[in-house]
């Protein structure tokens, strides 16, 4: 794989710095036509992409497409972490690990809960009032994990929308 991505690399370069879009276009299709892991072209979407961005052009719908499915990847190996986490402290509490270093990983994940919930809670605010249970249970969620700041008071306004309906 590693190999493969080299080699689409290589041909994406010369044009990327030009903002070729014919050329880049055509080197993630190449790419694809022959197989390529799906990963590699992610990555060289995510590129042409970013790429695009910089020059302040409007990406495309595969561009978009491609960042989207980078982004639930990325959130779904977050999740693996969280979970990850979680076993390594109790394993370090089991392990008599110092309280200094068990203490310091509980607040990190503390931390990443509470950006989950505020991610959950962003998310359940954009559904239709007809699904204001969810928005309410990932409000909770938010507010257990100690989760306070705009995002909170703004899904308190938007579920009082909702039950107002």
């Amino acid at each position: 794989m590693q190999r493969e991505e080299t080699a689409l690399n290589s041909a994406m370069a010369p044009a990327l710095p030009k903002l070729d879009i014919p050329v880049l276009k055509k080197a993630i299709a190449d790419a694809k036509a022959a197989g390529i892991a799906e990963k590699v072209v992610t990555k060289a979407e995510t590129k042409l992409q970013q790429a695009l961005k910089r020059q302040g052009v409007i990406a495309g719908a595969p561009a978009r497409e491609a960042a989207e499915k980078n982004l639930a990847a990325k959130i779904d190996a977050g999740d693996i972490g969280m979970e990850e986490l979680k076993w390594a402290i109790e394993e370090a509490e089991e392990q008599s690990v110092s309280k200094e270093k068990v203490e310091a990983a509980k607040v990190k994940l503390a931390q990443v809960e509470q950006a989950a919930a505020k991610t959950k809670l962003l998310e359940a605010m954009e559904l239709p009032d007809n699904e204001r249970e969810k928005l309410q249970a990932a409000l909770t969620e938010a507010k257990d994990l100690g989760v306070d700041d705009e995002v909170m008071k703004g899904a308190e306004r938007r579920l009082s929308e909702a039950w107002s309906v």
